[in-house]
């Protein structure tokens, strides 16, 4: 972040990713930490604190705080984005919103778990147990309805950002469904956990905060690309340098 001018602030792509890829990196690299001392049964008590603040498969932790911590992030940054292209594409503008909305609920379940206890009922209901794996189903399909309604909306945006923001929702998906139907095929076969289903949990949370870190870096350059500032009251302004994010859009107009 740079000052440009007293009454406006630029925010670089380049420099953006940078630091949010460094920050992931660190995470990914304690929660394998974490694993990896669980493994080595220790006793010491801070070792042990330790092991459970950074350890993927936990909840209410400071890995499940960063994951949570980025879907949030995620959703305003669209609501940001979306501002910026109102004026350039307004349809463009109402599909980052809703998908803003989408990433604020999914901060929210993050953090109560609600697709996890959408999985027990669905046990209990269908099969007269506990199954918290079933959320997967009905998440699929959420997933099929979400993309058929925004795809239309969000294919105007540049190329290269597109692609980005594909690229980043596969590697997510492929963490929070694909892993998690992993480790769920572990469970049922074996009837309790081992450790490979420990360290499938580690590459699904990594996965996910991989993806929305992507995510997150595609929204920097959309918002580059629509070459304009927000304003907030009147002297404060928000700027994204384009330098980084130039490609023409679908439409084949430049960003005014």
């Amino acid at each position: 972040m740079r000052h440009i001018e007293s009454n406006c602030v630029c925010l670089c792509p380049a420099r953006i990713a940078r630091g949010l890829f460094l920050a992931t990196g660190a995470m990914v690299l304690l929660g394998l930490g974490a694993d990896l001392v669980f493994l080595s049964d220790p006793r010491n008590p801070l070792i042990l604190l330790a092991m459970e603040l950074f350890n993927p498969d936990r909840e209410m932790n400071i890995f499940s705080w960063y994951n949570t911590g980025l879907l949030l992030l995620n959703g305003v940054f669209l609501f940001v984005v979306a501002a910026l292209w109102r004026r350039n594409d307004r349809m463009l503008a109402r599909g980052l919103t809703l998908l803003g909305g989408l990433f604020l609920l999914m901060s929210l379940d993050e953090m109560v778990s609600i697709h996890e206890r959408v999985g027990r009922e669905l046990g209990m209901l269908l099969l007269g147990r506990e199954v918290v794996y079933l959320w997967l189903f009905p998440a699929a399909v959420v997933v099929v309805i979400t993309v058929a309604i925004l795809l239309p909306m969000l294919w105007r945006m540049p190329r290269r950002v597109m692609t980005i923001m594909g690229i980043s929702g596969v590697v997510y998906l492929l963490g929070a469904m694909g892993m998690e139907a992993f480790g769920w095929h572990l469970i049922e076969s074996r009837g309790q956990w081992g450790i490979d289903y420990l360290f499938s949990t580690w590459v699904e949370e990594s996965l996910e905060i991989t993806g929305l870190t992507i995510f997150l870096f595609a929204q920097t350059l959309a918002g580059a690309a629509s070459g304009h500032s927000l304003v907030f009251g009147s002297r404060v302004a928000l700027r994204l340098e384009p330098q980084a994010a130039s490609a023409p859009s679908r439409q084949g107009q430049p960003p005014k």
